[in-house]
């Protein structure tokens, strides 16, 4: 799917995101220009499920991601590891505030 429309749940990226925000998602931008540091993806976690994170930087020539929450209590990186590009449904393009 190359657009998705994702409902927020929780406060991983909070202040920014809010429990309750819409955010759009493609991946027409990771086909085009990849994915950096900076950029909010979505992905799949096997053990998880569907989980919103920044990129906080790439490994393995960019095969793998190293994400963060902006929540200190966050479930990323620091917690289960690198998360494989082809794990990734989308990039951000659109977040739709609830207030």
């Amino acid at each position: 799917m190359l657009l998705q429309l994702l409902k927020i749940s929780g406060i991983s990226l909070y202040p920014v995101y809010r429990d309750g925000d819409f955010v759009l998602i493609s991946k027409i931008p990771i086909f085009v220009n990849g994915i950096h540091p900076g950029d909010v993806v979505v992905f799949e976690h096997h053990r998880f499920g569907k989980l919103i994170k920044l990129v906080e930087r790439l490994e393995d020539g960019g095969r793998s991601l190293f994400v963060v929450g902006l929540d200190a209590e966050s479930m990323d990186s620091r917690t289960f590891g690198y998360v494989p590009v082809n794990r990734v449904l989308g990039k951000v393009i659109w977040h739709i505030s609830k207030k």
